[in-house]
């Protein structure tokens, strides 16, 4: 009950935090001063309907911190978690065939039925990589369309 209300006030500072961040930008004058050679080219960038080049990338953008934080525990780091362990139990039951059989599996299917259970599932996006030749095994990220 008590980790169930930290996560909650912790989910209503963020929302205030951003909410807060996104309200207190000043009104930009649409008129710029004549003579200002960055100005102007700030309006020109307005009126084309380009953003203002940001100084910092968005992973170091402290008021965008909580939000990138976030991200990384809940999305990235289980993706990461999943793929390192499947790498790892892959690979070494390659190391298993290879002693067993004296070679290394022609496919990832001969693997699946030597083992006799499905391949662990990877995350969207991501498939396997393998070399019957050398019996290595990565993770690699799928080309979206």
């Amino acid at each position: 009950m008590k980790c169930v209300a930290a996560l909650v006030l912790i989910v209503v500072g963020l929302v205030l935090v951003l909410a807060l961040a996104g309200g207190s930008r000043k009104e930009e004058s649409a008129a710029p001063s004549v003579g200002a050679p960055a100005e102007k080219a700030e309006a020109e960038r307005r009126a084309d309907g380009q953003k203002k080049p940001s100084l910092l990338p968005e992973y170091q953008n402290p008021i965008k911190a909580p939000v990138s934080y976030l991200h990384v525990v809940t999305v990235r780091a289980p993706r990461h978690a999943r793929k390192t362990l499947a790498l790892s139990e892959l690979s070494g039951q390659i190391k298993q065939f290879q002693a067993f059989e004296g070679h290394y599996p022609e496919s990832l299917k001969e693997l699946q039925e030597w083992r006799g259970a499905e391949l662990p599932e990877l995350s969207r996006g991501f498939q396997y990589k393998y070399d019957p030749k050398t019996g290595s095994l990565e993770v690699v990220e799928v080309p979206q369309e």
